[in-house]
């Protein structure tokens, strides 16, 4: 008897370390047969026109070499989306696939563009003077007397602003980048930002002019005399932000971009309140990024950690008390939406407001040009004008490009922080171009 307890022992213990080894063959198999985010593609889309062979190629080439996560790309032609396609994942954990008409992007910086956009609305209805002193509009701007001028040694010297000319700070220079104003760190302290525990919570969190005494509570936040240097600055973005809410009708910055901008261009439905609560929950379109609002499809993002040498989740911080500079989040059906009604809907954005405003470019008191202007860059790309805009943050890369004297507008947004998202735009833009036969629907 105890010859065979010991026979059967044996036999046990082998069956549980062949049933081990197996378990494990079996997971090795799934992980070889499973696919890297490069290979996923929306499928069974509504949009007719996303199955081009020779556009999912480049891009999912592109994809690969990068090692994007998630990416969303649209292509607009003479007032259509004519290519609008999900590629990867949304949320890499639980493989849940972009898809074009769902999952959320951050904008970044190519809010700026909305606020350039708003302000220019502001003008045209009679209500905003881009030449006037910021504080006709928000007075409780602490404006300096002093100015923390950046030394090559990454000192900084404190300057008086002088006497005569008197400086001061216009809504065309913070549309400019030519305010003075600091950003987050290039400052002789990093002052500024409203701390995380405090963003995230709605209760504390009263959006922009909550936000704004942080940064000009900070008696260093000027840097040059206005007017005098392009120095970025999404503290300023989020000042212009503020002065158009004042500019007019008493509406909050929000409500003016989503009644004047975002509806009449199908991006927002027209009951999305101008505050949700905590816990409200939101569908697919475009939005201030609420990070206490429920946001189903919002994409998971994710960082390049350079000291591992891995690929992480980058978290979550409420972005919405800078949704001037850069707190919009959406489809990107809704951004390839916007870039058709820049280039199409007079009603929205008239001819003249681009050229003389919004595509026009700034410049410095001494006579400098500045190619970029109102969130906008303006340029050439093969001899063709090009109006771009772009954006990078936690979460996103996004990039936008127009060519108006074709009718045409290229848009990516990818949830990889470390993506080239010039390159992928390359790509995209150039598998298009190089197509023998015109696409579906053109």
């Amino acid at each position: 008897m105890k010859i065979k307890a010991k026979w059967y022992s044996w036999i046990i213990g082998t069956l549980l370390t062949a049933a081990i080894v197996l378990v494990q063959g079996v997971k090795k198999l799934n992980l070889a047969q499973s696919q890297l985010p490069c290979q996923v593609k929306e499928e069974n889309t509504a949009n007719p026109y996303s199955k081009d062979a020779e556009i999912d190629r480049a891009v999912g080439e592109e994809m690969c070499a990068q090692k994007l996560y998630g990416l969303g790309i649209g292509i607009v032609k003479d007032g259509k989306i004519i290519y609008l396609k999900g590629y990867g994942y949304e949320d890499l954990e639980n493989k849940i696939p972009v898809q074009g008409k769902k999952t959320m992007f951050r904008w970044a910086s190519l809010s700026k563009s909305v606020t350039g956009v708003a302000a220019v609305r502001e003008v045209f209805a009679g209500n905003l003077d881009l030449d006037a002193d910021v504080r006709k509009y928000v007075p409780e701007y602490k404006f300096p007397a002093t100015y923390a001028y950046p030394l090559e040694n990454g000192k900084f010297e404190i300057r008086r602003l002088p006497d005569s000319p008197k400086p001061l700070i216009t809504t065309r220079m913070l549309l400019s980048h030519t305010s003075g104003i600091k950003n987050f760190s290039n400052g002789p302290s990093k002052a500024g930002t409203p701390p995380e525990n405090l963003v995230n919570d709605p209760n504390v969190n009263t959006g922009i002019f909550w936000a704004g005494k942080y940064f000009w509570d900070d008696p260093n936040h000027l840097l040059y005399i206005p007017g005098t240097k392009d120095s970025y600055s999404v503290y300023g973005y989020t000042l212009a932000g503020m002065v158009i809410e004042r500019a007019g009708e008493r509406k909050t910055y929000w409500e003016k971009v989503r009644d004047g901008i975002a509806v009449p261009l199908g991006m927002t439905p027209a009951d999305f309140p101008d505050r949700p609560g905590a816990g409200y929950q939101s569908g697919s379109f475009f939005l201030p990024d609420y990070e206490w609002v429920n946001i189903p499809r919002r994409a998971v993002g994710y960082r390049y950690d350079k000291e591992t040498g891995t690929y992480k989740n980058s978290g979550s911080v409420d972005v919405s008390w800078r949704v001037p500079a850069a707190g919009f989040i959406s489809t990107v059906e809704n951004l390839a939406q916007y870039c058709n009604g820049l280039m199409n809907r007079e009603d929205v954005v008239s001819a003249k407001m681009k050229e003389d405003f919004l595509w026009k470019g700034s410049q410095l008191s001494d006579g400098t040009y500045i190619s970029a202007s109102m969130g906008f860059s303006m340029g050439e790309a093969d001899g063709r004008r090009r109006i771009g805009a772009i954006g990078g943050q936690q979460k996103t890369a996004t990039r936008l490009g127009m060519y108006p004297d074709e009718g045409l507008c290229f848009v990516v947004m990818t949830n990889s922080e470390w993506a080239n998202i010039d390159e992928v735009f390359n790509v995209l833009e150039k598998a298009y171009r190089n197509k023998k036969l015109p696409m579906n629907g053109e």
